[in-house]
């Protein structure tokens, strides 16, 4: 519904216009004479309220457009963002704390045999599964996600960082 108080002042001289002229106070040519100025005047008035609401229509969709991209652009930053560990380490017996400890013995060369110490010192875990955890844990390693140790030159093990 529009409400402009122009318009609708216009709309009511139309209307008293009309009036007058069922009465009889005025005559046909007069109501034509005056109508007509006033009809064109109202057209002219409603054309610019249009315009005014389809402009105005348009912006709020563009801007929901732009907030609907940025949400989007928001929400990919936030899905590639890598969960950082925890500063402290790992937790006192845990087997991510058990397997760092592995990785920085010297006589332990290969995954299978740190896999067995792990589970020697810590069983009840799937072998498979600790080998896994191993392997990612190196690759973090490698990939510098762990900043409080670095891989050593064999490319195996790992040692505290100074």
């Amino acid at each position: 519904m529009l409400v402009d108080d122009d318009i609708n002042a216009l709309r009511q001289r139309q209307h008293i216009l009309l009036r007058q002229q069922s009465r009889g106070e005025i005559t046909q040519a007069q109501l034509d004479e005056e109508l007509s100025p006033l009809e064109t005047e109202i057209d002219s008035r409603l054309q610019k309220v249009f315009e005014e609401n389809d402009k105005r229509v348009r912006r709020e969709l563009e801007k929901e457009r732009i907030r609907r991209e940025t949400m989007a652009e928001e929400v990919k930053k936030k899905e590639k963002v890598p969960r950082a560990s925890s500063p402290r380490g790992p937790k006192k017996n845990s087997y991510a704390s058990v397997i760092l400890e592995k990785l920085q013995k010297r006589s332990l060369k290969t995954v299978d045999v740190v896999t067995d110490a792990v589970l020697e010192e810590k069983p009840g875990r799937d072998r498979t599964k600790v080998k896994s955890q191993i392997n990612v844990m190196l690759n973090e390693i490698k990939k510098g996600k762990k900043p409080q140790f670095v891989m050593d030159a064999d490319g195996f093990h790992i040692s505290p960082k100074a």
